[in-house]
């Protein structure tokens, strides 16, 4: 009866231990994505999350544009910044789920317009056009973790958009709709990604 308590107590402080080495979790508070909508509009987006405790982080996006085509080039560049707060954190090293947050955002484009140069051998620059953006507000979206590591994020919302152009003979054909890197006013805002946490 003795040596049975003895291995009965043995297995049962065995097995917590071997409970308590399952449930510790890599801590992984970093993460890297890369955009997948901005593509349509030739722009490289990438985008890097830290989280600061349970249900706060905060996400830096930077993106390049670039596009060339016969009449017209397009260069630019620019960064946002957007503080998350998810609804429902659900382990302390994992920061998935609902959140919402603010954002803030600049952006540069620089567009060339050129003259029908056919059938010269160079481009006879006609226009530039030089847009400053500032704007801010308001997303919300979903984080699904599909593994240990990997994440989807989706999000939409809206927000403020300013303009400014500073070219010396401003072209007014670039803020016909929300679309256009000239336009001024309320713009929608949407983003899918793809990410690693590490």
């Amino acid at each position: 009866m003795k040596k049975f308590c003895i291995i009965f107590i043995v297995v049962l402080i065995s097995s917590s231990l071997f409970a308590q080495e399952e449930n510790i979790v890599t801590k992984r508070n970093n993460e890297f994505r890369i955009s997948f909508f901005q593509f349509i509009m030739s722009t490289f987006r990438l985008s890097y999350e830290r989280m600061f405790n349970n249900n706060s982080s905060l996400v830096l996006n930077g993106e390049v544009r670039l596009k060339q085509e016969e009449y017209n080039d397009i260069l630019g560049g620019g960064g946002e910044l957007q503080l998350r707060f998810y609804a429902v954190p659900k382990q302390e090293s994992e920061f998935d789920g609902f959140y919402t947050g603010p954002y803030i955002l600049y952006r540069y484009t620089e567009i060339t317009n050129y003259y029908d140069y056919y059938p010269y051998e160079t481009k006879k620059v006609s226009s530039r056009d030089f847009f400053s953006n500032f704007g801010g507000g308001i997303i919300i979206g979903i984080k699904i973790s599909a593994a240990e590591r990997v994440t989807f994020d989706f999000n939409f919302g809206g927000g403020v958009k300013y303009t400014e152009n500073s070219s010396s003979d401003p072209s007014t054909r670039y803020d016909d709709n929300i679309f256009e890197p000239g336009f001024t006013g309320i713009t929608p805002k949407a983003n899918f990604s793809f990410g690693l946490k590490f």
